[in-house]
């Protein structure tokens, strides 16, 4: 144990901590946040024209059904809802029964 103490402590002592960066460097810094902000903008806005042309571009190749088409899977949605709200109205009519002919 003391050989890893020794280590430890070794490695402590070695590491320094990193340059600073000299004074006259501050109205530099400044000038380079300010091009980073806006060229970061300007890429964002031209990351956002280029999304929404491929939106456009899928949008157009989108097969739009037709009237007849429409109507035919509208009518097998209400038929499937109305099975299934049966369904679920027997079974709950059931489950009531059976539940107040066990509680009496």
């Amino acid at each position: 144990m003391r050989g890893i103490d020794t280590l430890a402590s070794k490695q402590q002592i070695t590491q320094q901590p990193p340059p600073r960066p000299p004074k006259n460097q501050g109205a530099k810094e400044k000038t380079n946040l300010f091009a980073t902000i806006a060229g970061g903008g300007r890429k964002a806005w031209e990351e956002s024209l280029r999304f929404l042309r491929g939106v456009r571009s899928e949008f157009n190749k989108v097969t739009w059904p037709t009237m007849k088409e429409l109507r035919a899977h509208s009518m097998i949605v209400i038929f499937a809802t109305a099975l299934v709200s049966a369904y679920m109205w027997a079974v709950g009519f059931v489950l009531h029964w059976l539940f107040s002919f066990l509680h009496h």
